[in-house]
């Protein structure tokens, strides 16, 4: 058998293989140097274009490539690799008949950026080799999603990270993929399969790339941890997306159960596996020989519910059926992963299976079974404290600061047993990672708001509280907005959930700049009915909410809840005779309000001040 290797750009082909010595890929940085191969075009006759809502044009070269349908078709492959506003800035993707760039290329991304700026500059191109001989959509989509995901990462370090790549190792991004652990690791200098941008493309096509590369698609570095088994990964790409879609999500799980020798020949095993966490979504099992030299397998696919078990025998395979013959490889690695419609894809840990010790790695069903049921927490899940504690750096490390009751978290990894009794878990909250003991954990319905720095922690906590008791949502954008005032109709919204309340039948309401058209009626009625907003006439919906008419309504709202003020506290902007003094002193008296000298009667409250205000007053017992 001889000795191939697989490179990113020779994916395009899932069964098409090359000597090591003649394949080759590399970003083009036209920013250092202009190449040769952006003049390629000069060599070609135009055969077809076509250009998109996208604003990408696909232009080809190729015979096989030589209707605008077809194009289409690829310019539709384009679009299902997740992208953002990175795509404005890519000119072009364009399909050669041969391999111009040398044999075995099969694509390449041009880059070019502003280097004192830092940011990617428009224009930006995409080559896809040998289109003769890959012609259909399915043979350019994993040469596609990759080189997509050199535009993708390209922009993100430089516009997001603000580095140039050759201070990439110096990134977050490095930092998280912990590749200072390996020697290896270039910016571009060295072995091709430990470039930056090359692990940064392949981490792109796990996490982001469309059904038709993902099923072709295994790391092809396999001395290095998949983006799947990289713990901070997706909450690196979570922090720097900014959007709703992008929650880090609980791997799938995948063990040996059975093997036995194949019944036909016996040079073959059959292997049984029991995948777990499938969400009852469509996952694809890929295998590859243990150093990564040949390209991966499509074994098969598993359609059923939450968990599945199924044989995979070589008569599965149409071809590459060497990967389950104990006699041609001492090793196979394994994989599933499931594509994602939006959001990041799933996968699992990659599983390694020597044939001379699949008893070593054969596991019980069952005991699977039970060890996910006990398992409390997992990777990626929001919990909250259900009451303060304290977060520390490590295991056994040394207590950082108390986390209020509330702080919401996300599960990084664990747990890990400290004691007989204790179990620790790693977590990140705004702006800290560290770790909680599991007894202080919960479970909960919430996520992180994009625009709360954790600076203050109280707002965290109260904002969650808000979340878990279906007070508030945020917006679609995945913010909450904090500093923005607040409209009163929203306050109305607010203290209906908060409140439980419920419009009184027949109620006829007396503001007369409200009408059941509006979005927020039904609860500014009924805010008006129990006699806690809107008692004049006007509700004024649109007008923003005065801190002195925010403390009039609490103390409506909980006059039951807040303890009688004891003393007259002396503000320098809210003499006793002030209007609202009396409502603003029992707000004070209650630690509802935690000013001292002035209380900015006027001034408007922000939507994170009234949050904090809200979840004070739930959070008394009367």
């Amino acid at each position: 058998m001889k000795a191939f290797i697989r490179s990113l750009i020779l994916v395009g082909v899932l069964f098409f293989s090359v000597q090591a010595s003649d394949a080759y890929a590399q970003v083009v940085d036209e920013t250092k140097v202009k190449s040769a191969q952006s003049s390629y075009e000069e060599y070609y006759q135009l055969i077809a274009t076509y250009k998109g809502e996208s604003g990408v044009t696909v232009k080809s070269y190729s015979s096989k490539w030589n209707t605008a349908s077809k194009l289409k078709e690829l310019e539709q492959e384009l679009l299902r690799n997740k992208h953002g506003k990175e795509l404005s800035l890519l000119k072009e993707v364009i399909i050669f008949p041969n391999a111009p760039a040398g044999k075995g290329v099969l694509g390449q991304y041009f880059a070019e950026y502003d280097l004192r700026q830092k940011k990617l500059l428009p224009g930006r191109k995409i080559h896809l080799y040998n289109g003769n001989t890959n012609e259909t959509v399915d043979a350019l989509a994993l040469t596609l999603s990759h080189e997509y995901g050199h535009h993708f990462t390209f922009y993100h370090l430089l516009n997001n990270e603000r580095l140039l790549p050759d201070d990439w190792l110096k990134s977050k991004y490095a930092k998280v993929r912990e590749l200072d652990q390996y020697s290896k690791v270039n910016t571009g200098d060295g072995d091709y399969l430990w470039m930056i941008p090359e692990i940064l493309a392949e981490d792109y096509v796990q996490l982001f790339g469309s059904e038709k590369a993902l099923m072709q698609h295994m790391q092809m570095n396999a001395q290095l941890p998949t983006a799947f088994e990289t713990s901070g990964l997706q909450a690196y790409w979570q922090q720097h997306l900014s959007s709703p879609d992008y929650q880090i999500q609980i791997p799938i799980v995948v063990n040996l159960t059975q093997y036995r020798l194949n019944r036909i020949d016996n040079q073959y095993v059959d292997l049984q596996l029991f995948s777990q966490h499938l969400q009852n979504k469509t996952t694809h099992i890929l295998g590859q020989d243990y150093e990564g030299r040949y390209l991966p397998v499509l074994f098969g696919s598993v359609k059923s519910g939450d968990d599945g078990e199924q044989w995979f025998e070589q008569s599965n395979l149409r071809t590459n059926k060497w990967l389950l013959n104990k006699s041609e490889i001492d090793q196979v690695s394994l994989q599933a992963v499931q594509h994602a419609e939006r959001g990041f894809n799933r996968g699992s840990a990659r599983l390694h299976l020597a044939y001379d010790h699949l008893d070593d790695a054969k596991r019980d069903k069952e005991e699977l079974i039970r060890e996910e049921r006990e398992r409390t927490y997992y990777l990626g899940e929001m919990v909250y404290m259900k009451k303060a504690a304290p977060y520390v750096s490590g295991i056994n490390g040394k207590e950082v600061t108390m986390l209020p009751m509330y702080t919401p978290l996300q599960v990084m990894s664990g747990p890990y047993k400290q004691s007989d009794s204790t179990f620790m878990y790693e977590v990140k909250g705004y702006n800290f990672e560290g770790y909680v003991e599991q007894s202080y954990l919960q479970k909960g319905d919430l996520h992180f708001f994009y625009d709360i720095t954790g600076e203050d922690r109280e707002l965290a906590a109260a904002t969650a509280y808000l979340q878990l008791n279906r007070i508030i949502k945020g917006y679609d954008d995945g913010t909450f907005k904090p500093r923005n005032v607040i409209q009163r109709q929203h306050v109305a919204k607010m203290l209906v959930d908060a409140l439980g309340l419920t419009l009184p039948e027949g109620y006829k309401v007396k503001s007369t700049d409200i009408k059941p058209t509006d979005l927020y009626y039904r609860q500014m009625a009924t805010v008006e009915a129990h006699g806690l907003m809107g008692v004049g006439g006007k509700f004024q919906p649109t007008a923003n909410l005065s801190r002195s008419q925010m403390a009039s309504i609490l103390t409506r709202v909980y006059k039951d809840t807040y303890s009688p003020a004891s003393t007259e506290r002396t503000f320098k902007d809210v003499p006793v005779s002030y209007h609202s003094y009396d409502a603003i002193n029992q707000l004070a008296a209650n630690n509802i309000t935690v000013v001292t000298d002035y209380f900015r009667p006027t001034q408007s409250v922000s939507r994170g001040q009234f949050a904090l205000f809200l979840t004070r007053s739930v959070q008394l017992k009367p």
